[in-house]
């Protein structure tokens, strides 16, 4: 216990003292791909969020995806319109973003003075009579139980590619995948741009990947927007 603290005053209360501590978000990615395409950076990639129950969340965020497709090198990356022409080299991005939170409950212990089963007692003399008395020693124990709640929330990006079929006229899907976190150390904001930024590091149309991310935020900077 002790050598954990000193390491934790030694990463972080000391250098707070100069310039604050840094925050470290953890996340988690994962994603599968098929070996029967090819991705270049030449490739047209079209952008388009999800239109299920977060889809208006999701469109807020287009941009985004689109330029963290673009720092990773697809530079022909852009947002979906039916009024291109689309053919076999050309590729489509789908995206979702949405906050899943669930509720639990439990039982916990309360604790106050109670019995321990001992007991002291003392006598007195007066007049010829003896008197004794006794009485239950107290310690600290449990009292009862109550129930009490908590929940867990998790920020998540999920994404698929799809490769288009002119035969077909549409898109089948070649790969898929997600980026999530359960660390609340940023806002809901904040928790979707740095997803959206490890999805534009990480992401690889070649091979299934699978990480542990943890993400360092400077203490001159913050996660929320």
């Amino acid at each position: 216990m002790w050598a954990r603290m000193k390491h934790f005053f030694t990463l972080c209360i000391i250098p707070a003292l100069l310039s604050g501590c840094a925050t470290f978000v953890d996340m988690n990615y994962r994603s599968t791909t098929s070996p029967d395409y090819a991705v270049y950076t030449t490739s047209r990639v079209f952008v388009r969020p999800d239109s299920g129950a977060n889809g208006h969340n999701s469109s807020y965020y287009l941009k985004h995806v689109v330029q963290a497709l673009r720092t990773r090198g697809l530079k022909n990356a852009q947002k979906i319109q039916s009024s291109i022409y689309k053919d076999s080299r050309d590729f489509q991005l789908r995206y979702s973003l949405a906050t899943d939170t669930s509720y639990y409950e439990y039982q916990s212990a309360d604790y106050g003075v109670v019995g321990d089963g001992t007991y002291s007692g003392s006598c007195s003399s007066f007049d010829g009579f003896t008197n004794c008395s006794a009485s239950e020693n107290q310690t600290v124990g449990i009292t009862g139980y109550s129930t009490r709640g908590g929940s867990n929330t998790i920020y998540r990006m999920d994404f698929s590619l799809g490769s288009y079929d002119e035969g077909m006229g549409a898109f089948y899907e070649v790969m898929e995948g997600s980026i999530y976190s359960d660390d609340t150390s940023c806002s809901e904001k904040g928790m979707y741009r740095l997803l959206i930024e490890e999805f534009g590091k990480r992401v690889s149309f070649t091979e299934p990947r699978q990480y542990d991310i943890s993400v360092k935020i400077p203490s001159e900077q913050t996660c929320d927007y």
